[in-house]
């Protein structure tokens, strides 16, 4: 039995797959914004990576947990995570669709020792005259506020 390879095919799967890794990883290594370590184990941290207002009113939160530790994290969820708007003293929530589903990742389930993985979530925008919003994450302290971007 004979196979014939399609030798110019090949290598254009082949630098469309490197291409493609090589995006992957830039996105994993976006501009961490702050980080807030775990109360319970200070190598497990939350690097915030976007605080961007959004279309529609809505603002953007990404963000990385990351186990720097020697064992599992059990779980995390990000849809009882909320932001606190210190200039008007005023605390904002995941958005929730009629089912009452948060508009998020959801929850992160047995994190690795030495891996990190990726949680968003929409809420509602401050006002536009608010630069700044602390994230406050169940297991961690509430973060210092961080610039939100356009």
């Amino acid at each position: 039995m004979m196979f014939s390879v399609n030798l110019p095919r090949l290598t254009a799967v082949l630098f469309a797959l490197i291409a493609f890794s090589e995006m992957a990883q830039a996105q994993t290594k976006s501009a961490v914004i702050g980080s807030v370590a775990s109360t319970s184990d200070s190598a497990v941290r939350v690097d915030v990576t976007e605080l961007k207002r959004i279309e529609g009113g809505f603002l953007s939160v990404r963000l990385m947990l990351v186990n720097g530790s020697n064992g599992n994290w059990a779980s995390q969820s990000i849809s009882d995570a909320y932001l606190i708007d210190n200039v008007n003293k005023k605390k904002y929530q995941p958005v929730t669709d009629s089912n009452h589903n948060c508009l998020c990742s959801g929850v992160i389930y047995n994190t690795r020792a030495g891996q990190t993985q990726g949680m968003w979530a929409r809420f509602v925008a401050p006002p536009d005259s608010v630069q700044k919003i602390a994230i406050v994450l169940p297991g961690f302290p509430p973060s210092d506020s961080m610039p939100i971007s356009q």
